[in-house]
Protein backbone atom coordinates (compact mmCIF):
# COMPACT_ATOMS: atom_id res chain seq x y z
CA UNK A 1 0.00 0.00 0.00
CA UNK A 2 2.99 2.31 0.24
CA UNK A 3 2.89 3.04 -3.46
CA UNK A 4 -0.82 3.88 -3.49
CA UNK A 5 -1.76 7.55 -3.64
CA UNK A 6 -3.66 8.91 -0.59
CA UNK A 7 -7.44 9.03 -0.76
CA UNK A 8 -8.54 12.38 -2.09
CA UNK A 9 -10.61 14.51 0.26
CA UNK A 10 -13.33 14.70 -2.40
CA UNK A 11 -13.74 10.92 -2.07
CA UNK A 12 -14.89 11.41 1.51
CA UNK A 13 -18.59 11.51 0.84
CA UNK A 14 -21.06 13.33 3.02
CA UNK A 15 -22.64 9.96 3.80
CA UNK A 16 -19.34 8.60 5.11
CA UNK A 17 -18.62 11.69 7.20
CA UNK A 18 -22.17 11.61 8.57
CA UNK A 19 -21.64 7.98 9.54
CA UNK A 20 -18.42 8.90 11.36
CA UNK A 21 -20.15 11.81 13.13
CA UNK A 22 -23.10 9.68 14.26
CA UNK A 23 -20.69 7.08 15.58
CA UNK A 24 -18.87 9.82 17.50
CA UNK A 25 -22.07 10.49 19.46
CA UNK A 26 -21.57 7.11 21.16
CA UNK A 27 -17.96 7.66 22.20
CA UNK A 28 -18.74 7.62 25.91
CA UNK A 29 -20.86 4.46 25.78
CA UNK A 30 -17.84 2.16 26.00
CA UNK A 31 -15.90 4.02 28.69
CA UNK A 32 -13.31 1.85 30.39
CA UNK A 33 -10.82 2.88 33.02
CA UNK A 34 -7.58 1.53 31.52
CA UNK A 35 -7.90 3.46 28.23
CA UNK A 36 -11.00 5.61 28.79
CA UNK A 37 -12.81 6.39 25.47
CA UNK A 38 -10.49 4.49 23.14
CA UNK A 39 -13.09 1.93 22.03
CA UNK A 40 -15.57 4.68 21.13
CA UNK A 41 -12.87 6.58 19.25
CA UNK A 42 -11.87 3.48 17.31
CA UNK A 43 -15.53 2.67 16.61
CA UNK A 44 -15.94 6.17 15.16
CA UNK A 45 -12.91 5.72 12.92
CA UNK A 46 -13.94 2.35 11.42
CA UNK A 47 -15.72 3.86 8.38
CA UNK A 48 -12.47 5.67 7.50
CA UNK A 49 -10.60 2.37 7.78
CA UNK A 50 -13.04 0.78 5.36
CA UNK A 51 -12.67 3.72 2.95
CA UNK A 52 -8.87 3.51 3.00
CA UNK A 53 -8.93 -0.19 2.04
CA UNK A 54 -5.68 -0.90 3.86
CA UNK A 55 -3.92 -4.25 3.83
CA UNK A 56 -3.93 -6.48 6.91
CA UNK A 57 -0.70 -5.04 8.37
CA UNK A 58 -1.72 -1.42 7.80
CA UNK A 59 -5.25 -2.11 9.08
CA UNK A 60 -3.84 -3.64 12.26
CA UNK A 61 -1.58 -0.62 12.73
CA UNK A 62 -4.59 1.66 12.20
CA UNK A 63 -6.61 -0.15 14.86
CA UNK A 64 -3.67 -0.28 17.28
CA UNK A 65 -3.11 3.45 16.80
CA UNK A 66 -6.72 4.26 17.66
CA UNK A 67 -7.02 1.83 20.56
CA UNK A 68 -4.48 3.80 22.58
CA UNK A 69 -5.56 5.93 25.52
CA UNK A 70 -8.07 8.59 24.55
CA UNK A 71 -9.88 10.80 27.04
CA UNK A 72 -11.53 14.15 26.41
CA UNK A 73 -14.91 15.75 26.89
CA UNK A 74 -17.36 13.57 24.94
CA UNK A 75 -19.19 16.54 23.44
CA UNK A 76 -15.97 17.91 21.92
CA UNK A 77 -14.53 14.57 20.84
CA UNK A 78 -16.01 15.01 17.37
CA UNK A 79 -13.56 17.81 16.68
CA UNK A 80 -10.61 15.51 17.36
CA UNK A 81 -12.21 12.70 15.38
CA UNK A 82 -12.72 15.03 12.40
CA UNK A 83 -9.08 16.07 12.45
CA UNK A 84 -7.93 12.48 12.90
CA UNK A 85 -9.98 11.30 9.91
CA UNK A 86 -8.46 13.95 7.69
CA UNK A 87 -4.97 13.18 8.96
CA UNK A 88 -5.48 9.45 8.38
CA UNK A 89 -6.37 10.22 4.77
CA UNK A 90 -3.29 12.37 4.42
CA UNK A 91 -0.92 9.82 5.96
CA UNK A 92 -2.34 6.68 4.32
CA UNK A 93 0.31 3.98 4.07
CA UNK A 94 2.58 5.59 6.66
CA UNK A 95 2.96 4.94 10.35
CA UNK A 96 0.54 7.66 11.45
CA UNK A 97 2.63 9.29 14.18
CA UNK A 98 1.02 12.60 13.30
CA UNK A 99 -2.44 11.21 14.11
CA UNK A 100 -1.27 10.02 17.52
CA UNK A 101 0.40 13.38 18.13
CA UNK A 102 -2.77 15.22 17.10
CA UNK A 103 -4.92 13.16 19.48
CA UNK A 104 -2.49 13.58 22.36
CA UNK A 105 -2.20 17.32 21.73
CA UNK A 106 -5.93 18.06 21.81
CA UNK A 107 -7.29 15.64 24.42
CA UNK A 108 -6.58 17.74 27.51
CA UNK A 109 -7.41 21.21 26.11
CA UNK A 110 -10.76 20.05 24.73
CA UNK A 111 -11.58 18.38 28.05
CA UNK A 112 -10.66 21.59 29.84
CA UNK A 113 -12.92 23.62 27.54
CA UNK A 114 -15.83 21.18 27.54
CA UNK A 115 -16.28 20.79 31.29
CA UNK A 116 -16.96 24.45 32.09
CA UNK A 117 -18.85 25.08 28.86
CA UNK A 118 -21.30 22.19 29.12
CA UNK A 119 -21.22 21.20 32.80
CA UNK A 120 -20.69 24.68 34.20
CA UNK A 121 -22.72 26.88 31.86
CA UNK A 122 -25.05 25.18 29.38
CA UNK A 123 -26.58 22.51 31.63
CA UNK A 124 -27.14 24.85 34.59
CA UNK A 125 -28.68 27.50 32.33
CA UNK A 126 -31.10 25.02 30.73
CA UNK A 127 -31.89 23.54 34.15
CA UNK A 128 -32.60 26.96 35.65
CA UNK A 129 -34.98 27.84 32.85
CA UNK A 130 -36.77 24.51 33.23
CA UNK A 131 -37.04 24.78 37.03
CA UNK A 132 -38.41 28.31 36.78
CA UNK A 133 -41.00 27.12 34.27
CA UNK A 134 -41.90 24.21 36.58
CA UNK A 135 -42.42 26.61 39.51
CA UNK A 136 -44.68 28.67 37.29
CA UNK A 137 -46.82 25.57 36.73
CA UNK A 138 -45.68 24.69 33.23
CA UNK A 139 -46.06 20.90 32.99
CA UNK A 140 -43.72 20.50 30.05
CA UNK A 141 -40.69 22.02 31.80
CA UNK A 142 -38.58 18.83 31.33
CA UNK A 143 -39.34 18.94 27.61
CA UNK A 144 -38.18 22.56 27.55
CA UNK A 145 -34.87 21.45 29.09
CA UNK A 146 -34.41 18.89 26.32
CA UNK A 147 -35.41 21.39 23.64
CA UNK A 148 -32.90 23.91 24.96
CA UNK A 149 -29.95 21.66 25.73
CA UNK A 150 -29.97 19.06 22.96
CA UNK A 151 -30.04 21.33 19.89
CA UNK A 152 -27.29 23.52 21.36
CA UNK A 153 -24.91 20.72 22.25
CA UNK A 154 -25.59 18.83 19.01
CA UNK A 155 -24.95 22.00 16.99
CA UNK A 156 -21.63 22.54 18.80
CA UNK A 157 -20.64 18.91 18.24
CA UNK A 158 -21.54 19.00 14.56
CA UNK A 159 -19.90 22.36 13.92
CA UNK A 160 -16.68 21.26 15.64
CA UNK A 161 -16.57 17.98 13.70
CA UNK A 162 -17.04 19.59 10.27
CA UNK A 163 -14.74 22.51 11.03
CA UNK A 164 -11.90 20.32 12.27
CA UNK A 165 -12.31 17.83 9.44
CA UNK A 166 -11.95 20.79 7.08
CA UNK A 167 -8.80 21.98 8.80
CA UNK A 168 -6.90 18.87 9.84
CA UNK A 169 -3.14 19.32 10.06
CA UNK A 170 -1.20 21.53 7.73
CA UNK A 171 0.65 20.09 4.72
CA UNK A 172 3.91 19.99 6.64
CA UNK A 173 2.35 18.04 9.50
CA UNK A 174 1.99 21.09 11.70
CA UNK A 175 -1.17 22.29 13.34
CA UNK A 176 -2.97 25.14 11.57
CA UNK A 177 -2.91 28.60 13.18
Amino acid sequence: MLGKAPVEYAEMTTKLLTNIFIRSLFIHSSLNFPRMQNLGFCFSMLPALKKLRLGPAEGAAFLKRHLQLFNTHPYLSGAIIGSAVKEELRTEGREGESVVRLKNTFMAPYAAMGDPLFGGALKPFCSTVSVLLAFMGFLFAPVVYLLLFNPLHLWIRLKAFWRDFGRGMGPSGTLPP
